[in-house]
Order: structure tokens, then sequence, then C-alpha cells
């Protein structure tokens, strides 16, 4: 997916363990930081649909005012995903999208209809913010980590 950020080493599976094991306010402050990273890509993703994407139908506004999460996963291995739900609770693909696709059924005819999008809505923002947020990303692990590197 163009929004995630994985790095597989076995530092970070160590990592993982140890956190598992670790007082849960040790994982909240991992959540917390990491989400106030993706926060601000987050908001720009949503800033990109309402210019990127068409408002005929509107497609626009619902990606716009979709919830923008940041998932983040510790259990097998650690990682960092952006996702993009309907308020409804339907999933927004936006790799499809970003690749410039979007089907959708017309009211009444049983057809599926494409549109077409310019390629990059959802890259876009993630690239722009991408090494800064990477860094910042690495420094709320690096502090966790040495946090439970003293708690052992």
């Amino acid at each position: 997916m163009a929004g995630d950020f994985k790095v597989d080493t076995k530092a970070l599976d160590a990592f993982s363990k140890d956190l598992k094991a670790a007082p849960i306010e040790l994982r909240r402050e991992l959540y917390k930081g990491l989400n106030s990273v993706t926060k601000p890509i987050r908001r720009e993703i949503a800033a990109s649909a309402l210019v990127s994407l068409p408002e005929e139908g509107g497609l626009a506004k619902r990606v716009a005012t979709s919830s923008i999460t940041a998932r983040i996963r510790v259990q097998s291995s650690f990682g960092v995903k952006i996702q993009v739900k309907e308020r409804k609770g339907k999933p927004v693909d936006p790799d499809a999208l970003d690749r410039g696709r979007n089907y959708h059924l017309t009211f009444g005819r049983g057809l599926a209809i494409k549109q077409s999008i310019a390629e990059g809505w959802f890259a876009r923002p993630w690239n722009e913010f991408g090494q800064d947020a990477r860094r910042a990303m690495v420094d709320v692990v690096d502090k966790v980590a040495r946090k439970l590197e003293r708690g052992r």
C-alpha cells in the first residue's frame, strides 16, 4: 500500500515481543506517539482527496470525510499502515483510487462504470512527509525501546 511504512528487522521483532509483555502505559505511549506523527499525513490525505478526486457522485467528499487512521501493528512484525474507511464502516480502497481507478454502480441500471482519477492522490501526502515522518517514527520507537531496556 502507498501509505505503508514497514521495517522487518530482528531488532524490531524483539521490540515487538518485549512490547507485548511491557506495561500498558508503554504501549499507549508508542501508539500515541505514532498517531501524532501520522496526524499531518492523514489530514493532508483528506485535503488531497478533495482536490484530486472527482466531485461527481460525491467521491471526493466521501473520501475526505472518511475515517483516516494509522493502524499500528506489533504482533508478528512492526508496521504502520494508513487506512481509509467511510463513516458507515465501508472500506475505501486507496490503492485502487491512487492508481486512477474507481468503479461504481449506476442506480437503477445495474451497471458499473469506471471513473478516471488523477494518479497519486494518496501517495503524494505520504511522499511529501515521508522522510520526516519515518525519522519521527523511529524516534518514537527508540524512546519506547530505551524505556523497555531500562525496565528489564
